[in-house]
């Protein structure tokens, strides 16, 4: 099984991406200026398929979607709602096959 694309949206509030994996040379290089998301990129990857879920509590985002290359795909939502000055964090996550 082999990710294919990953898509991010709001990601420290501000940074949307949808980078596709998938190529011929098996090969993708990431560049940017520091603090555009790289690094954490990558954590993000790792949290997830190590099943270290905690990690997206503290992350900053909207949506992740991994996409998988037998057509199925892992989508996490994070929510937070504000009510009297405390806030309620709900990470939702969905699988499609």
């Amino acid at each position: 099984m082999k990710i294919t694309r990953i898509t991010i949206t709001n990601l420290f509030d501000h940074l949307n991406y949808d980078i596709p994996l998938a190529n011929s040379e098996d090969l993708l290089i990431l560049t940017a200026p520091n603090g555009f998301g790289k690094t954490m990129i990558l954590n993000i990857i790792y949290s997830l398929f190590n099943k270290e879920f905690y990690f997206f509590q503290k992350l900053v985002f909207e949506n992740i979607t991994v996409y998988l290359d037998n057509d199925s795909s892992l989508s996490i939502d994070k929510w937070i709602k504000q009510a009297d000055s405390v806030s309620q964090v709900s990470i939702f996550f969905k699988a499609t096959v």
